[in-house]
């Protein structure tokens, strides 16, 4: 099993400033950093990508905004949150709708002995489409997690590709009515809590299938 650092994410919905969010001001009040890069996208409207290529990038659009980190550790994981906490604390007004968090996990064939949908039955959609000439099964299955993890809803998405590997996607789901309910959600503490419910189902799926 392996984390995937690019499934790893923060993503904030709302209505964002784009004209706030550049490299100069990101740099003093987010990266504490001079220097940062920008990356254009080829396809008109898609966000742009502001990164230090050291600790997390930033994609910025006007609907959303989302930061990756650059590797994934207990420093960087803690890192992400506050980060996105400062920009929503320099911020206050920005209208936000909703909160994801994300994480996701691939697996080799070698892992288990069944096929992983053999173990979870609870599919509430599943469905076969083809990616780059491959056949792909992806389930979902969606559940309302308690107050320990602040009511969201959880989906965990299994993509199936008989040829290479499969992979596990955890999203967080909560919708919030403003920045100050947006921070609290993005505490380290119920970051880290998320992340650690994850790599725990993670571990119980391999256990399922006889790992």
């Amino acid at each position: 099993m392996r984390e995937l650092v690019q499934a790893c994410s923060i993503v904030v919905i709302g209505g964002w400033n784009t004209k706030i969010l550049t490299p100069p001001w990101l740099g003093n009040y987010i990266f504490n950093k001079d220097q940062l890069d920008m990356y254009f996208p080829m396809t008109p409207g898609h966000p742009i990508k502001i990164t230090d290529n050291n600790t997390f990038s930033l994609d910025v659009s006007d609907s959303k905004i989302k930061l990756n980190p650059i590797e994934i550790n207990d420093t960087s994981l803690e890192q992400l949150s506050f980060s996105m906490r400062q920009i929503l604390s320099q911020l206050p007004h920005t209208p936000v709708d909703a909160i994801g968090i994300n994480f996701g996990f691939e697996i080799e064939k070698d892992e288990y002995k069944s096929d992983i949908f053999d173990s979870i039955k609870d599919f509430s959609k599943k469905c076969v489409k083809d990616v780059d000439r491959e056949i792909e099964v992806v389930a979902q299955i969606v559940n309302n997690l308690n107050d320990q993890y602040q009511n969201r809803i959880l989906t965990i998405t299994i993509s199936h590709n008989y040829d290479t590997k499969d992979r596990i996607d955890f999203n967080f789901h909560k919708n919030t009515r403003g920045t100050e309910e947006a921070k609290m959600l993005l505490e380290s503490s119920h970051f880290t809590a998320l992340h650690n419910y994850a790599t725990e189902n993670m571990d119980s799926i391999l256990i399922l299938r006889g790992k």
